[in-house]
């Protein structure tokens, strides 16, 4: 819900932006305008360092006595004297309690600290990802090789789930696809005649739309418990649907009526993204398969990026630029769907064949019979 909210205020923004970006260039001109947008981009570095981890913020609370006792009923025995008031205390200060038997580790700090690629950032929830990637557990002693230094600090074995994989590269072709698309959008627009006015339009009624439909996945998520990948799923596959509709239309509404519906469609892409990692990756393991994510997608980005611009340049048509676009969309929807076939064939398959031993077991047991004799 909270992500939902915060991607509707960043739509909020977005759906003025076009405005504010044709009254710029009206006012102070190309380059005027592009020292604008820096100014404003420049808030982020701001933002990112006022980013500090929860610790250095921590303070200690001294608990009442019913506090105590009750902390003691939920940690008995808390390891060689210490009292559950001493767990407390280090989750509100941050630091490891020290006890007469030595530190005392919660379990799911035990957890943690097991892991070779323990997450170090605290709040991300109660996640529990519905498959165990792979088991990180503590090596042996032997000094780590570079290569194993860089497996550890990306998380490479990430890379050997196939499902993992898959969604990465369905979500790295998503992205590039609908931001190319937007990005070539106003030209094609330009080329078909529009005016200004009218382009800053049609993307504008697309952002609010994008606004709208963030507002109904903050709300509709409080009802409906529907996996985050699903609602990827759909977005893109309705996506590619309205692409072919919008190199269909050419007038005013038309052009605008799409813009928004594919606005509307644009949140189901972007909003559920990180909570498609959540539900998959368990809790300690999001932070580096996110990374990890960023770092491929990133150069997958790069490296298809010119692809498009270069097609354009050669053939001279926006529409064949649309439809590699869409094509790029597909290749999200198309091995995703085959791959939640496959899964849930699967299991079907190996319910089947648990049932089928379970009563060929029942078959083979001996029931002993009772006869019964005349006198």
């Amino acid at each position: 819900v909270m992500m939902s909210v915060a991607q509707t205020l960043i739509g909020l923004g977005t759906m003025f932006y076009p405005i504010f970006i044709q009254r710029s260039m009206d006012a102070f001109g190309f380059r005027g305008c592009m020292a604008v947008l820096a100014a404003v981009n420049s808030h982020t570095l701001v933002a990112m360092l006022v980013m500090h981890p929860v610790e250095w913020h921590l303070r200690r609370v001294p608990l009442k006595p019913d506090e105590v006792e009750e902390q003691r009923k939920l940690y008995p025995g808390g390891g060689g004297g210490t009292t559950g008031s001493d767990h407390i205390t280090a989750e509100k200060d941050g630091k490891e309690p020290a006890g007469h038997g030595g530190p005392v580790c919660h379990p799911r700090e035990h957890k943690l600290r097991a892991s070779r690629r323990a997450s170090s950032i605290p709040g991300l929830g109660n996640w529990s990802g519905p498959v165990v990637v792979s088991d990180s557990t503590e090596r042996d002693s032997k000094p780590a090789t570079k290569w194993q230094i860089l497996v550890d600090f990306l998380d490479l074995t990430l890379l050997k789930d196939p499902i993992y994989v898959n969604i990465v590269l369905g979500i790295s072709f998503a992205l590039y696809s609908d931001l190319a698309f937007f990005t070539l959008q106003p030209m094609y627009l330009f080329m078909m005649a529009f005016s200004k006015a009218d382009v800053s339009l049609i993307i504008a009624i697309g952002a609010g739309a994008d606004l709208i439909s963030r507002i109904f996945l903050a709300i509709s998520s409080t009802f409906f418990n529907i996996k985050a990948r699903y609602v990827y799923l759909a977005g893109a596959l309705f996506t590619i649907v309205a692409r072919f509709a919008f190199l269909c239309v050419f007038d005013f509404y038309g052009m605008a009526i799409v813009t928004a519906i594919m606005g509307f469609l644009r949140t189901w892409i972007h909003v559920p993204l990180p909570l498609v990692f959540s539900e998959y990756l368990p809790q300690e393991r999001f932070p580096s398969g996110y990374g990890l994510f960023m770092f491929l997608q990133g150069n997958i980005t790069f490296a298809i990026g010119p692809i498009v611009g270069y097609i354009r340049d050669v053939t001279g048509s926006y529409t064949i630029s649309f439809h590699c676009l869409t094509l790029m969309m597909a290749l999200c929807v198309i091995p995703w769907f085959f791959e939640i076939c496959y899964y849930r064939l699967q299991r079907k398959a190996a319910g089947r064949a648990a049932s089928s031993r379970h009563a060929i077991e029942l078959d083979h047991v001996a029931v002993p019979v009772i006869r019964e004799t005349k006198e």
